[in-house]
């Protein structure tokens, strides 16, 4: 009797266990990070219609800004759409590094339904090779 209980806990066990796992690989395929982006040239060609909103993008880096006198500083996204100006107070990424962003959309004007200064205010970043999913 004894040998039976042990065989039927060892096989809860690896069934358990297999459940586990294959649990983890589904979440891991589906939490791609970058996952849900907009490409950054919809978010520049109507501006206005995202301003304030919060929106996800991935692309590489370029260009770091660092303004004088100010604690200001940001950094460019390009993707195959478009490019645009993050600002964050977080450490500026290298120059082409690949991220996920989530930000607030920004424009220094809007006028007549057309967006001037275009910016993403970063609130979250994925650092590179992190899979993280957004909620």
């Amino acid at each position: 009797m004894k040998g039976i209980a042990m065989q039927t806990i060892g096989t809860v066990v690896k069934i358990n266990g297999m459940l586990l796992m294959a649990a983890g690989a589904l979440l891991l395929a589906g939490c791609d990070a970058g996952q849900g982006a907009i490409p950054i040239g919809e978010i520049t060609k109507a501006g206005a219609s995202f301003e304030g909103r919060e929106v996800k993008i991935k692309g590489r880096t370029s260009q770091q800004i660092r303004l004088p006198f100010t604690e200001s500083k940001g950094y460019s996204v390009k993707d195959g759409s478009g490019e645009i100006v993050v600002w964050t107070t977080a450490q500026l990424p290298a120059d082409g590094e690949e991220v996920v962003v989530r930000g607030r959309v920004e424009s220094v004007a809007v006028i007549v339904g057309q967006s001037y200064g275009l910016s993403l205010k970063e609130t979250q970043r994925v650092p590179p090779g992190l899979r993280m999913p957004w909620q």
